[in-house]
């Protein structure tokens, strides 16, 4: 399976969402790495060197955006690294890291899926 979710406002891209869990295609990440990224200091450049690519990008305000959490105050941008083993389980995990227009982190949020429901 894969998806793509496009969010558009005014004509332009403001939004989209993407995994893929074809086996050999799948978008993943490392958790353990998210603990480099601290809140207040770690920078969008630093942040991307250590985790790579996000498969999602949010301006916010979204409609896309899930509001678990909300944007933190001064919130520009998300990203968002995830993975679901939909081969399967359907196990998965995802990383929020929340940017201001300064391009620091303000604001992290990790949470796995067990499995099916």
């Amino acid at each position: 399976m894969k998806r793509l979710l496009v969010e558009c406002a005014d004509g332009v891209v403001n939004a989209y969402s993407y995994f893929n869990a074809l086996p050999g295609e799948e978008t993943d990440f490392d958790p353990e790495l998210r603990h480099q990224i601290a809140e207040g200091e770690t920078t969008a450049a630093k942040a991307r060197a250590i985790l790579g690519e996000p498969t999602s990008l949010y301006l916010v305000p979204s409609e896309i955006l899930p509001t678990d959490p909300s944007p933190p105050e001064g919130a520009s941008y998300v990203w968002n690294y995830a993975f679901i083993d939909k081969t399967s389980t359907g196990a998965g995990k995802d990383f929020y890291i929340y940017f201001g227009a300064d391009d620091v982190v303000r604001l992290t949020h990790y949470f796995e899926i067990l499995e099916d429901e």
